[in-house]
């Protein structure tokens, strides 16, 4: 029964899974030291000397102090990003997959009138959940960063292992 949950699973995210999965490749050949898949994710770990981390070239070392990112179906990690790094991508994988499944929910009804703008709502759902909740937390009085329930909830993750 896993099996077909998580076959469901991600049938239900697929289009977004494979632009991830391009997206790593992509930064994997350009920036990128490895390249691992973790719980079935692409994670690209980036080179200490390519231009997102190495300020010594023309407007580079702007990725310097971050420690991941997730693209959705892709975590990009720092040259020395640890293991708690990686989980709270993991975590905003989770999210990402989530929201990725209510988009599809509220895009079903436009899908058999314009496919197309099914299909962009569809993809953009997780980065219109991402941007309203560092609105909310900036319109409480918090950080964007920090205060928004999506980041709260990957540092808790990670706090939990430690």
């Amino acid at each position: 029964m896993q099996l077909v949950k998580d076959v469901l699973r991600r049938l239900l995210v697929a289009p977004l899974m494979l632009l991830g999965w391009l997206a790593a490749a992509v930064v994997r050949a350009a920036w990128g030291r490895a390249l691992f898949w973790h719980q079935g994710v692409p994670v690209v770990r980036l080179d200490s000397k390519s231009w997102p981390l190495n300020a010594d070239k023309k407007w580079g070392g702007w990725y310097r102090g971050w420690g991941g990112t997730c693209f959705g179906h892709f975590i990009m990690l720092s040259d020395d990003a640890d293991e708690f790094t990686l989980a709270h991508e993991m975590r905003h994988h989770e999210q990402h997959d989530a929201n990725a499944v209510g988009g599809l929910i509220a895009a079903l009804p436009v899908f058999p009138f314009e496919w197309w703008a099914g299909l962009m709502f569809w993809s953009c759902a997780p980065l219109f959940a991402y941007l309203g909740a560092l609105a909310i937390a900036w319109l409480r009085g918090e950080n964007a960063y920090r205060g928004n329930h999506l980041e709260e909830a990957a540092y808790d993750a990670v706090d939990e292992k430690r």
